[in-house]
């Protein structure tokens, strides 16, 4: 299943000793996911005032294991996450189409 996942900063954040520390930590969890396939997508936002701060899209066989990778996450205790399940436009479409024909 895919999801997009939007970081936001945590409103209850736990301090940093050495933020670049955690920004090495964060690049590394990023390019090890991208690398085994679970993280297709990962970006960084323009810092606004809802405290949106990064999206990505995560492939993952069940909810388990996207808490699993959520939890994993070096940032976790810096963050909180809103999740959505999605997919493929192409596939929704289709799937309309065939239900609007009947």
């Amino acid at each position: 299943m895919k999801y997009l996942v939007l970081v936001y900063r945590g409103q209850d954040a736990v301090p940093v000793d050495d933020p670049a520390a955690l920004n090495q930590a964060n690049r590394d969890w990023i390019q090890a996911h991208k690398a085994d396939g679970i993280l297709e997508a990962a970006y960084t936002l323009l810092d606004n005032a809802s405290g949106l701060i990064g999206a990505g899209i995560v492939n993952v066989a069940f909810h388990e294991a996207l808490r699993e990778l959520l939890l994993s996450y070096p940032g976790y205790l810096q963050a909180e996450f809103e999740v959505h399940p999605i997919l493929d436009a192409e596939v929704a479409i289709q799937q309309n189409l065939r239900f609007w024909k009947k």
